[in-house]
Order: structure tokens, then sequence, then C-alpha cells
């Protein structure tokens, strides 16, 4: 069964690379029943060939790519932003005991 979580890496010696690789090893198969799940769904309900439903699993996987980059971005921005709006808040603040 595939649901249990995932084993705890105790160290990153042998035993502990060898845990970190069947932790990836079960996510990758995790990953590839929920892609036959989605294939299956989508040949049997939505008509599609085989080929088709792959068609639409690749361009399904390139548009939550595409998602990822921009929402990094996005965060990148965010984290420029929140910067700079402490830095002139700071300022704001020197200023002021300057002024007084």
């Amino acid at each position: 069964n595939f649901d249990s979580g995932r084993i705890p890496v105790q160290s990153m010696d042998e035993v502990g690379i060898v845990t970190n690789t069947f932790n990836e090893m079960v996510e990758n198969i995790r990953n590839y029943i929920e892609q036959l799940r989605v294939i299956r769904f989508l040949i049997k309900e939505k008509g599609l060939t085989i080929e088709g439903a792959r068609e639409h699993l690749r361009s399904t996987r390139q548009n939550v790519d595409r998602l990822h980059r921009t929402i990094e971005r996005l965060q990148g921005i965010r984290r420029e932003l929140t910067a700079l709006i402490d830095a002139l808040d700071s300022r704001q603040r020197l200023l002021k005991k300057g002024a007084q």
C-alpha cells in the first residue's frame, strides 16, 4: 500500500541514503499510479485515445510548470518589494528622528 507516509531519514549515512532513495521511489510510483488513473479516466470517460490522453497530460504538466515558474517569480518580486518597503520605513524613521 502506497498510502503510508514517508520513512523519516535519520542520517545521511548509507542507511539514510537508502531510506531517502526508497522514499523517492515510493513517490515516483505514486505519481505513476496517479497518471495511470488520469489516463484511464480520459480514455474511459472522455473518449480519448491513449496517445490523446498522454498528450493531454503533457500539456497539463507544461501548464502547471509554467504556473509554478510564474508563482516563483511573483514570490521573488514580493520579497524584493518587502525589502524595499522595510528600507523605506527605516529611512523614514531615521528622517523623523533627525527632524526632532
